[in-house]
């Protein structure tokens, strides 16, 4: 399975990315299956990730992978924090 861990982190990102949205279409909301199968997903990519940058595998796909994991996780964080400050509408 040589050089193949920046195509599997990216598929990984982008089926993470698909479950976690169809967990949050469904009524049972955080114990969604969808919910917890997308961040398995999304572990798994960002550890494959850093295999594929440990291993020096050419290619970028591997840091792009990691990088939307990152972006949405950094986003899902401010948006709790700015909630936080507003007092949650009160």
């Amino acid at each position: 399975m040589k050089g193949k861990y920046g195509l599997l982190s990216f598929i990984l990102a982008i089926a993470g990315i698909l479950l976690f949205c169809l967990g949050s279409q469904g009524n049972n909301g955080v114990f969604n299956s969808y919910f917890f199968t997308g961040l398995a997903s999304w572990i798994t990519s960002f550890v494959l990730g850093v295999k594929g940058v440990k291993l020096k595998e050419s290619g970028s796909l591997k840091i792009v992978g990691m990088g939307m994991i990152s972006l949405i996780v950094i986003g899902y964080g401010l948006l709790i924090v700015m909630i936080g400050i507003r007092g949650f509408g009160a």
